[in-house]
């Protein structure tokens, strides 16, 4: 399925006038959600819709889990759609997205031209890749600033090449919410199971899954500050450094300006780290160094 999508990307690209080497790197970096150019401006170097159209596409297919691709290719239209995560990608787009262009048209006084760049801005965040249309995220109106940190941090689905929290453990939190108000007020020791469509078929949800869902949500969110505040002792702002962490720990790679060559050691080694823990998931580093703590008081004890 990924080399399909990949040969089919490089024949677009070439379709929309780029050429042959630099379509192959482009299909490969926007369907790995990696976000490298060979362009130092990224996509907007290129000036060209269909490109960014192409991208787009690339972008969303690498930041969708693999096994609704696999329902999607076979025909199973509705399984796949009905798929529990896309709720929280159709609460963005109906909500964030319109937010952003609406934002960006009235920047530029363009319409099409808030609603290209609106649109661009909101898959690379969403699906962590990291490509860039606007000039500088210095100059984008707040309201888009703190949208691409939000949709950053929140990345794409489960069974996917993207990062973040993934849409899979936000979705989970969202109905938890959802489920806790409507329990309020309620009386008696009724006990309610709640079920998820999970790629069309209805599945009882345990509390354990929801619990480990808040519990990672909880902890990427207090690792997000951290980081953060270590980055803003550097002198930089809150915000920029807040927008810096979040590409970080969501392996995006937008950046505001501070990661260069000449930015202190200290912000670049923060970001080291928040990029390991992001791509690997966080829990599973942290698993790590609780068996090698134990490990260690063993051999200490013998």
């Amino acid at each position: 399925i990924y080399l399909l999508y990949m040969v089919i990307g490089v024949g677009l690209y070439m379709c929309a006038g780029v050429n042959f080497f630099e379509a192959i790197c482009h299909s490969m970096s926007a369907l790995s959600t990696g976000g490298f150019s060979t362009r130092a401006s990224s996509i907007r170097e290129f000036n060209s819709f269909p490109c960014e159209l192409v991208t787009m596409v690339l972008m969303l297919l690498g930041s969708t889990n693999f096994v609704v691709h696999y329902h999607l290719l076979r025909g199973h239209f509705k399984a796949a759609f009905k798929h529990y995560e896309f709720g929280v990608f159709i609460l963005l787009f109906c909500t964030i997205l319109p937010l952003m262009v609406a934002s960006l048209a009235y920047q530029y006084n363009d319409f099409w031209l808030g609603l290209r760049y609106g649109a661009f801005e909101f898959v690379s965040a969403i699906t962590t890749s990291g490509f860039q249309v606007v000039e500088s995220y210095k100059t984008v109106p707040p309201a888009v600033f703190f949208s691409i940190v939000l949709l950053m941090c929140i990345g794409g689905q489960s069974g996917s090449t993207s990062g973040g929290m993934k849409q899979s453990r936000v979705a989970l939190v969202l109905l938890n919410i959802k489920w806790y108000l409507e329990g309020l007020g309620k009386k008696g020791l009724t006990i309610k199971c709640h079920h998820i469509n999970r790629l069309g078929q209805e599945e009882l949800l345990s509390e354990e899954e929801v619990k480990s869902s808040c519990d990672f949500v909880l902890l990427y969110l207090l690792l997000l500050f951290i980081g953060t505040m270590i980055i803003s002792m550097t002198g930089v702002s809150f915000s920029d450094a807040l927008f810096e962490f979040a590409s970080s720990l969501g392996t995006v790679g937008l950046s505001i300006g501070v990661t260069s060559f000449s930015a202190s050691p200290i912000v670049l080694w923060t970001e080291i780290i928040g990029m390991f823990l992001g791509r690997l998931e966080i829990l599973v580093v942290f698993v790590l160094l609780t068996k090698s703590v134990k490990i260690k008081g063993v051999l200490a004890k013998q």
